[in-house]
């Protein structure tokens, strides 16, 4: 019995050490990414800590709603940026009519060059023989042309910055006691991770929240060099939580090359779910039935392919030439309509992307989510606390960052790069993404 009590006990010391480290860690590293910030950038806004004592108890209901007016105004403002945006390339467009000539222009002067960058050429020669066999019938050769405009040119001069959020079941404060069935409902514990990838190095971050993440990942470009002459590819899921991050922390970062990608496999998903909703999917009979699923998975991929190609205006144009008998909810055709609109900026030639060899997915911080938090803290009954779940997070991360012996030894400095395995990520990430 004593054997017992001793053995529960150095378990729950254990437990305790863990928690009390790993948070000691976590808001080590922010602290860390504050000082880089502030010595660069002191007007960069810092990300709000949480309170993980053991006796905090969880964000109320009215935090949660300021929290989410802040967002939604925080989006408006974006929205309205994308609005200009769009009003540019549009005048942009309308001023250039003919522009096929640019395009066999740009080509002849790339052939000119000299042999001293042969692998960015032969890139850029690649693209606009993509797009020249791509667009013959398009009327607008000048949306062709800017597609030149979304490739990596020189990729070891090139950071992919992916960002995620994933979360677990949140154990709950009250148990079963007397027979009494109320139970507390249970919530959510979030976790967001980044993933910062070279073509030599990594790293991955864990954080309490999308901001934070965002933080300490712009803390470890402007401590790693990745700033200056290195172009910033995100890769995000469309969530707004992320795009507005990328604007509070990485828009200060914008040079010549800036983009942030909607990832295929949510673009692709997200489209797939809003027709099926909005279309009707049954008939009078079974034949009928089977002849309105053909007819509605034809319609998905033809607005698939437009987005596959870049070509958002074009799937707007199927989705608002539905007949109304083919649909049950216009409001889900307009929602979708309206998800392409915001995101607009954010949907690439996939196309011209996977041609190239070049990476089309948020697959990276996905697998990532499963390393750090899913594989571990994710199963039928499985619940926690906020102090273990993100303690257990972060030394996982230390783990993944090769850092964990480092810390042990006290020789440890926060945001060090991690080598990538050489044979395992020596060829270009093409995805698994297929044209629709």
């Amino acid at each position: 019995m004593a054997r017992k009590e001793d053995e529960k006990l150095k378990t729950t010391t254990i437990e305790h050490l863990i928690s009390r480290e790993g948070n000691i860690l976590r808001n080590s590293q922010l602290e860390f990414a504050q000082g880089i910030i502030k010595e660069i950038n002191s007007e960069v806004p810092i990300p709000e800590r949480r309170d993980l004592s053991l006796n905090s108890q969880s964000k109320t209901k009215k935090d949660k709603s300021e929290k989410n007016n802040k967002s939604s105004k925080s989006d408006n403002k974006t929205t309205e940026k994308q609005k200009e945006t769009l009003g540019n390339s549009e005048n942009s467009c309308n001023a250039n009519k003919d522009q096929y000539s640019l395009l066999n222009n740009y080509q002849a002067n790339y052939n000119q060059e000299s042999a001293d960058n042969f692998e960015q050429n032969e890139l850029i020669l690649k693209g606009i023989e993509f797009i020249k066999n791509h667009n013959k019938n398009n009327t607008d050769i000048l949306l062709s042309f800017n597609l030149i405009n979304q490739i990596e040119l020189d990729l070891n001069k090139t950071t992919y910055l992916h960002l995620d959020e994933v979360c677990v079941t949140h154990q709950n404060d009250k148990r079963h006691v007397n027979g009494n069935d109320a139970f507390k409902i249970s919530e959510r514990i979030y976790h967001s991770n980044a993933y910062i990838k070279t073509s030599q190095d990594k790293y991955s971050i864990t954080a309490d929240d999308i901001q934070s993440a965002a933080f300490i990942s712009y803390a470890y470009l402007l401590k790693n060099n990745l700033v200056d002459d290195h172009k910033l590819v995100f890769f995000t899921d469309g969530a707004k939580s992320i795009r507005n991050a990328i604007n509070d922390y990485f828009i200060p970062l914008k040079g010549s090359y800036f983009h942030t990608w909607l990832d295929w496999y949510h673009a692709k998903k997200k489209t797939n779910e809003r027709l099926s909703l909005a279309l009707i999917n049954g008939g009078k009979n079974r034949k009928e039935t089977e002849e309105i699923k053909k007819e509605n998975a034809r319609t998905k991929a033809a607005v698939l392919h437009h987005i596959w190609y870049g070509d958002v205006d074009g799937a707007i144009q199927i989705i608002r030439d539905l007949p109304d008998n083919r649909v049950k909810d216009r409001a889900r055709a307009e929602q979708l309509i309206s998800y392409f609109n915001e995101r607009r900026d954010n949907i690439c030639c996939y196309a011209l992307r996977r041609a190239l060899g070049l990476p089309n997915s948020s697959n990276p911080v996905e697998t990532l989510n499963s390393t750090l938090v899913a594989n571990r803290q994710k199963g039928k009954g499985v619940s926690w606390g906020h102090r273990g779940s993100y303690a257990l997070a972060t030394f996982q991360a230390l783990i993944e960052n090769n850092e964990l012996d480092r810390w042990l030894n006290e020789d440890f400095v926060f945001l060090t790069p991690c080598t990538l395995d050489t044979e395992k990520h020596s060829a270009p990430n093409k995805g698994k993404a297929k044209a629709a």
